[in-house]
């Protein structure tokens, strides 16, 4: 069992890499305020057009929520086109969304 001061050494520890990655998303992407906002704007358009039987009554799909990781990353690529690590998350995305609808619906 570990004593306090480690606990409290790991606390710290973690703390410290949080506020590294919240440091270098900055640098990458901006204020995360307006990302977020819009983030939040597009998803909600999305949403609301897209609306099918689930969704209305508040359920949301594999597809939709791929659909949604998509559009983090689109705005992600807008604030910085040059971070491959987007790109590559959006092909990875895809390729998830691809098979899910492949083995729900089949190739038809």
């Amino acid at each position: 069992m570990r004593d306090k001061s480690d606990a409290d050494f790991l606390i710290q520890d973690a703390l410290c890499k949080v506020k590294d990655i919240c440091k270098d998303r900055y640098q990458t992407y901006g204020d995360p305020l307006k990302t977020y906002a819009a983030i939040s704007t597009i998803t909600s358009v999305f949403l609301e057009i897209g609306k099918g039987p689930y969704e209305a009554r508040g359920d949301i799909s594999e597809e939709v929520t791929i659909c949604l990781e998509i559009i983090k990353k689109l705005i992600r690529i807008q604030r910085n086109p040059a971070h491959l690590d987007s790109w590559d998350d959006i092909m990875g995305y895809a390729a998830c969304g691809h098979a899910i609808a492949e083995r729900k619906y089949g190739r038809g």
